[in-house]
């Protein structure tokens, strides 16, 4: 079947499937599952067609993720396609690691100029992206990132949220369904009750919602937190769970379709409109084919192979709950609690949570659609049931 995922993008990924980090300085994650991607009818060619108008800029990029981060690659990924259809047009400068911009700050960032481009995390930004916020609540049952990069993406082009007007979306990214890494087996929502676990924003309060505690920390203290029994577990992204090594802490994860995690990359709107109209367009293009062939690099070369990941999955104890069946129901009904009230409130502020939440579901069916629980899977190393 032929996917393709309007994302990263960065899918950073992720788990993880974009990677990205939850909630701090996090190092793995997940992005969509997609094949690799058929051409698209190239633009023109400006080694055969003169661009008088196109001008040359220096992008400075920022991401709250370090270098090693995977996420990191789309960025390298859009600037080889930029070489290949305006060479030496356009150069990014990548700083790390929030050195410029801390994943709270982004946003704010772009809009002010400190950075041209950035990943923007939705769960750090609430207020500006309410809407937005209701693609990460429980209720879609995403099989897999890619959907729901897809479904995010699709969104935004046909119904153009007018919470996007002060900033350029180059590309969408989700984690899809997320991994709740824990020191015993969690197959129902008892299992979570009266536990802590580290987790915030929409993923937070689903934790809440099962009857866990949330606990807002430092993903870089998340480790010795579970070591030294603080914590009980995570709820964050498979692929991050691994890269900080929290199999050596904890013994049991459980993953399901149940929450998500949205970022995009954006762009300063004044610096994206010094491009003349033709320039923006081939831009987007290059943005277009970068995200759909991150992704299919990272997960058949990334998550099939990393081995800190495939050491994860060996030493881990899996519970896969997959959409539809009696346990995920039971998770999924004490989620919808949480969705339906945030739905009221955005209803009470005039902002029509009501039409807005009929409108996503309908764009997170017709991206499922095309995806399967099974195929997204499949991506990752082998896992073993639980018991």
């Amino acid at each position: 079947m032929k996917k393709r995922i309007f994302a990263i993008a960065l899918a950073l990924a992720m788990a993880l499937a974009f990677t990205a980090c939850g909630g701090g300085s996090g190092s793995g994650g997940d992005a969509g599952s997609t094949p690799a991607p058929a051409a698209d009818p190239a633009p023109a060619d400006p080694a055969t067609d003169e661009h008088p108008d196109w001008i040359e800029m220096d992008i400075i990029a920022s991401t709250f993720l370090p270098e090693g981060n995977p996420t990191n690659e789309s960025y390298a990924a859009l600037q080889a396609k930029l070489d290949k259809y305006m060479p030496g047009k356009i150069n990014i400068d990548v700083n790390y690691a929030g050195t410029l911009l801390s994943e709270q700050d982004t946003y704010d960032g772009l809009l002010s100029g400190t950075a041209d481009m950035g990943i923007v995390s939705v769960a750090r930004n609430v207020a500006r992206f309410p809407l937005t916020q209701l693609f990460d609540y429980p209720g879609m049952a995403y099989n897999g990132s890619g959907a729901a990069a897809e479904a995010y993406w699709n969104w935004l082009q046909a119904e153009k949220p007018a919470e996007y007007n002060d900033i350029q979306v180059i590309m969408t990214q989700a984690t899809g369904p997320m991994a709740l890494v824990s020191t015993a087996p969690v197959k129902e929502p008892g299992d979570v009750k009266g536990k802590q676990y580290r987790a915030d924003g929409v993923v937070g309060e689903t934790v809440a919602a099962w009857g866990g505690i949330p606990v807002t920390i430092d993903d870089s203290e998340t480790y010795e937190s579970i070591r030294s029994g603080l914590l009980q577990g995570s709820y964050s992204f498979y692929g991050g769970s691994a890269m900080n090594k929290l199999d050596e802490v904890a013994t049991d994860v459980m993953l399901s379709p149940l929450t998500n995690m949205s970022f995009f990359f954006g762009m300063n709107k004044d610096r994206f409109n010094e491009m003349p109209q033709s320039q923006q367009d081939v831009f987007m293009q290059a943005a277009l084919e970068a995200s759909q062939e991150y992704t299919w690099w990272f997960n058949e070369q990334n998550l099939k192979s990393n081995p800190v990941i495939v050491a994860f999955s060996k030493q881990m104890k899996h519970t896969l709950i997959p959409p539809g069946t009696p346990e995920w129901e039971s998770f999924n009904d004490a989620g919808l609690v949480i969705r339906d009230a945030y739905v009221k409130s955005l209803d009470e502020q005039g902002l029509d949570g009501t039409g807005a939440i009929a409108k996503i579901e309908k764009y997170a069916a017709d991206a499922n659609a095309k995806y399967s629980w099974d195929e997204w899977l499949a991506y990752f190393p082998p896992l073993t049931m639980a018991d």
